[in-house]
């Protein structure tokens, strides 16, 4: 094995016993592990493990393998502790990618803490709901909505990010028949959209909020934004609807420099309690 990357994904495959297991245990997709693994037996000329319908098993060559990669991983991480606790002193600048409804919602609480832990990094948010290209140096972090990101990235699912309908109280107060629906320019969004014309279109979830806050209409929203809306709630009854995933991704040649990591592990660490809402499993009704 060349790289530490040989050694993870051997392991969580080792660990997880399943493609799927694996993929979600490193935050990246199953496509990955699988052709990593494959590109892996390939080059050291051994099958690692043996595929069945239940899994996968270590081989004869696996378990040889698996005490001199534990041993590995655990110098591995002795060292980055190292080289954290050297560069205690972190600083400069660190670019951040991010759609601006989760920078609002989600990461804008957060800056205050990541200030006091870090005092001389500078971090440059890149507001926009494109997927950045990592690879040619356009961010150092980004956080993304998407069902597949970039095979050039090393990332981590953060959390389901799926839509609901809502509404402003006001609005529901004095409910029309039928509703007015405000249409999201998203294509999932408009499966969850009513049958009646839309009478407002709007291209921005943040601009959605605001309207639907108005009293003007129901529309579409992923819950952490909808949820988080102290001038909404889910339209009753209505059914929460799986989309994307929040992900976040770095380019891999950056993910070991210490003040881009620890800028990903603070997002990372912050993001976990905050997943129930990302998911929708915040509210009950």
């Amino acid at each position: 094995m060349e790289n530490w990357d040989d050694i993870r994904i051997f392991l969580a495959l080792a660990e997880g016993g399943t493609i799927r297991g694996a993929a979600e245990q490193l935050g990246v997709t199953h496509v990955t592990v699988t052709r990593r693994i494959r590109a892996l037996e390939a080059r050291i000329g051994a099958t690692l493990f043996e595929r069945s319908p239940a899994g996968h098993q270590l081989s004869e060559a696996g378990r040889a393998v698996l005490p001199k990669a534990l041993e590995a991983q655990s110098s591995i991480r002795d060292l980055e502790r190292q080289v954290l606790s050297i560069d205690a002193k972190l600083s400069g600048p660190v670019s951040l990618a991010l759609p601006e409804a989760v920078a609002t919602v989600l990461i804008a609480p957060l800056l205050p803490e990541l200030r006091v832990l870090y005092p001389k990094i500078t971090l440059r948010l890149l507001l926009s709901d494109r997927l950045v290209n990592l690879a040619g140096r356009e961010s150092d972090l980004a956080l993304r909505l998407t069902a597949s990101p970039p095979e050039t990235a090393y990332g981590r699912r953060v959390a389901h990010s799926p839509l609901c309908v809502y509404a402003a109280p006001a609005y529901l107060e004095v409910r029309p028949e039928p509703d007015r629906w405000i249409g999201l320019d998203y294509g999932p969004a408009r499966t969850l959209e009513g049958t009646a014309d839309t009478h407002i279109q709007a291209n921005s979830i943040l601009a959605m909020a605001e309207l639907l806050k108005a009293g003007l209409g129901v529309g579409v929203l992923p819950c952490f934004l909808g949820d988080s809306h102290e001038g909404l709630q889910r339209l009753p009854g209505a059914e929460v609807k799986p989309d994307l995933d929040l992900w976040l991704l770095v380019h891999k040649d950056l993910r070991q420099m210490a003040r881009v990591r620890a800028v990903a592990d603070f997002i990372a660490e912050r993001l976990k309690p905050l997943r129930p809402l990302i998911e929708g499993a915040s509210v009950t009704s």
